[in-house]
């Protein structure tokens, strides 16, 4: 996907940033962490080369709409919310070649078009790659050239002002101030990234609950960081996020073993029992 993705010019446009992210993953699953590091780091500069983008997005005047009904079935959320919905497809205006240009350099002229993207999905596999570096490198990825750029790309705020995507600003941002370890920084935008559009979940509240987890086990509040990795997997299964449910899942299990409890968590219990009757399981 990163090879396909799309190019203005020489340069990648901002689709890349999605499938380099995806291309760390799978490499990250392949057990090559050097090279999700680097498919990771270019996810991450190129956030910071195209960082106005969402500014350039033209979103749907909806406001934001309670959602279907929570999805799992393992467990209810004790947060006082509902996912909410919003149109996945915006649209971003594409400008044409300079005329001046063409004349000297040649080429074709092209007139300015809307070209569709799903603006959430970027952002969210932003905060994967954020996420994941910060996890392969630990306190040795904390000053990192890739990391410093996009962290100060965001901290410029490049959204709507007054919008939801202000939300997903928040959580990236907060991802990125935990990798660099400044956990005072990085609390207060994680919670206030929690929520869009009033009291709705978004596509990256499960990412959100998931740091602020690992922060919570950082300070050694292991029953803390249990239940928010269990509301993270509410809020992955209620956008359909199986990497975020399977993260959350897993460090659910850690957190409840570190704050000394024997056995299974409850709803990763609940959990598995389903998935194992899909698959034939006992």
């Amino acid at each position: 996907c990163y090879r396909g993705a799309s190019r203005v010019g020489a340069e990648r446009w901002i689709d890349s940033i999605a499938a380099a992210a995806l291309v760390g993953e799978c490499l990250f699953e392949g057990g090559d962490f050097r090279g999700a590091v680097t498919a990771y780091e270019e996810a991450m500069l190129l956030e910071a080369g195209h960082a106005d983008w969402l500014l350039s997005v033209q979103f749907p005047a909806q406001p934001p709409q309670p959602a279907r009904q929570r999805v799992a079935t393992w467990g209810r959320s004790e947060r006082n919310t509902m996912p909410g919905g919003w149109p996945e497809v915006a649209t971003i205006r594409m400008r044409g070649t300079d005329p001046q240009e063409v004349l000297q350099r040649g080429g074709a002229l092209a007139a300015p078009y809307d070209r569709s993207l799903r603006p959430q999905e970027i952002m969210r596999c932003l905060v994967i790659a954020i996420y994941r570096h910060a996890v392969l490198l630990g306190e040795l990825g904390r000053e990192n050239a890739s990391l410093d750029a996009v962290a100060k790309a965001l901290a410029r705020r490049p959204a709507p002002p007054n919008h939801h995507s202000q939300a997903w600003i928040d959580v990236a941002l907060g991802t990125a101030c935990w990798a660099q370890g400044k956990a005072e920084l990085a609390q207060p935008l994680l919670a206030r990234g929690l929520v869009a559009g009033g009291d709705f979940d978004h596509p990256l509240t499960a990412w959100a609950l998931i740091v602020l987890g690992r922060m919570a086990l950082d300070a050694d509040q292991a029953a803390r960081a249990a239940k928010l990795f269990e509301e993270a997997s509410y809020a992955a299964a209620d956008f359909g996020d199986a990497r975020a449910l399977e993260e959350s899942m897993r460090l659910a299990f850690q957190a409840h073993r570190a704050a000394g409890f024997r056995g299974v968590p409850p709803s990763i219990r609940g959990c598995s029992f389903p998935a194992a009757r899909r698959s034939g399981g006992p």
